[in-house]
């Protein structure tokens, strides 16, 4: 028989014809400012304008910002960044030479010791995976080239030696070298040391939201926000150093 004909799409095509006609019969009865959000049409946020939906882990979607930190290995938040785009690799550049200049300002106030200098290597998830931020000057950095599980799988289960290979892209080489035993050893200190400042905050201090509106205001907040952090943890370590006379 004709394809038109056959069972499968003949039911197929009667289950489309009510849907098409329960969707003008419902077309009809709403009110235009319903049918707009129906069909998606651009809706103006007269809350906090410059803010923009964000996806979140876990999936769902909230109205926010994507707000970078970067912490150091004893867990003091030396750099934060508030923007609205939602892809995090725009922001690694910026907040990476915010972290350069606090690295310095830190280094430059140590009391009388040992002398170090600046970051040593700079850890990344994924999201920040980039060739531009890959090559950009700066410290040396790891950043991940899939989920961190996926690179510690790999980094156990075919380890890499050596250099990577002649001619290999940015992504290619770091792809090379976080499975060498060197790498692997660094990059699995990242969740610990990135990760544990927002969890503190989140789910420790209950700042989950912010109190202002606009990325300015937004980035002030942030910024409070890191400074009572590393007040309390620099109380709570009891690593103030007394101020000379």
């Amino acid at each position: 028989m004709p394809i038109g004909q056959a069972y499968r799409v003949t039911r197929a095509k009667a289950a489309l014809d009510r849907a098409i006609a329960a969707e003008q019969g419902a077309a009809r009865a709403e009110t235009p400012a319903a049918r707009a959000r129906r069909w998606g049409e651009p809706q103006r946020n007269i809350t906090d304008p410059e803010s923009r939906a964000m996806q979140q882990r876990g999936g769902g979607w909230i109205q926010g910002y994507d707000c970078p930190a970067v912490t150091s290995s004893d867990g003091l938040i030396i750099a934060t960044s508030v923007g609205n785009n939602p892809n995090d690799s725009t922001a690694f550049i910026t907040t990476m030479g915010k972290a350069v200049a606090a690295a310095a300002l830190i280094d430059a106030h140590r009391p009388a010791g040992p002398r170090r200098a600046g970051i040593g290597v700079l850890l990344a998830d994924a999201g920040y995976l980039s060739a531009a931020n890959l090559t950009a000057p700066g410290p040396d950095r790891l950043i991940a080239v899939g989920k961190t599980r996926d690179v510690a799988a790999t980094a156990q289960q075919h380890p890499t030696p050596g250099p990577p290979p002649p001619g290999a892209t940015p992504v290619q080489a770091m792809a090379h070298r976080l499975p060498t035993p060197e790498g692997h050893a660094l990059y699995k200190q990242r969740s610990h040391i990135a990760e544990t400042p927002f969890a503190h905050a989140k789910h420790n201090l209950g700042f989950r939201r912010f109190t202002s509106r606009g990325i300015a205001r937004t980035a002030a907040e942030f910024s409070f926000h890191a400074l009572v952090h590393n007040l309390f943890k620099a109380i709570g370590t009891d690593h103030l150093a007394p101020a000379p006379c």
